[in-house]
């Protein structure tokens, strides 16, 4: 495996809904010498503030594949958290509809269940500021300090929303993949991603697929985020 940074494989990282690159600060180190970690800053946040956030997931996978192709010259790795590995599996599907050669090795889905399965909760993206404020500190990915402070989530709510509208109406592209493997990793305790949820992925691929189930929540990828460091890591060793 080459050592030098600009011949490693990417690998591309998609946030939660709300979620930004921060997700994935210590990945780099991580998985050091394995691949270079490049996570997707989507609009509305961090460096792209000052852009509208998109409120649908096909919008997006198509900016982020054109935003990809200058280094298809390399090989490419998936990794989507909840709604970022559903924005993954749209981006693999395009990937692999428009380029032949085989440079994407590897898809790995976190906290999301098969593209066929159904929402298990109703859509919250229509609701009133304070409901919603609410319902996000119900799921939990957002720090109640930060829901606390009203003139940030005043600044902050447009881009969240338009997340949940994104994946609360998101309809997956039909298909199968045909050359790229899939790891797909759930929450024991997550309604979402438990295995029964999760296995529906084994469908999504001609190539091999690996399931992993982790003793945690919904945000298994902060509170486990060791075992499914190692899981990746050896998974993604394995596709190379």
């Amino acid at each position: 495996m080459p050592n030098s940074r600009a011949c490693l494989p990417i690998l591309w990282c998609f946030p939660f809904a709300g979620g930004n690159s921060s997700i994935f600060q210590t990945w780099p180190s991580l998985l050091a010498g394995i691949v270079e970690v490049r996570p997707i800053i989507l609009p509305g946040r961090e460096s792209r503030f000052s852009e509208t956030a998109r409120d649908s997931l096909h919008i997006l996978a198509d900016e982020i594949y054109l935003q990809m192709t200058p280094l298809k010259n390399r090989k490419w790795a998936l990794f989507g958290h909840s709604m970022g590995g559903a924005l993954a599996w749209e981006v693999a599907m395009r990937i692999e509809q428009q380029e032949t050669r085989d440079n994407l090795v590897l898809l790995a889905i976190g906290g999301r269940a098969s593209p066929e399965l159904g929402r298990l909760t109703p859509p919250i993206y229509k609701q009133d500021d304070s409901t919603f404020i609410q319902s996000l500190g119900e799921l939990g990915g957002t720090p109640q300090e930060v829901l606390a402070e009203r003139d940030l989530m005043d600044l902050l709510l447009p881009t969240i929303r338009a997340d949940f509208k994104a994946i609360e109406t998101w309809v997956p592209t039909e298909g199968t993949l045909s050359r790229t493997p899939i790891l797909a990793c759930g929450g024991k305790f997550d309604k979402e991603s438990e295995l029964l949820r999760i296995e529906g992925w084994k469908n999504k691929t001609l190539s091999w697929c690996k399931l992993l189930e982790l003793d945690g929540n919904h945000f298994f990828i902060n509170t486990h985020r060791d075992q499914l460091m190692s899981t990746l890591k050896e998974t993604l060793l394995f596709a190379l």
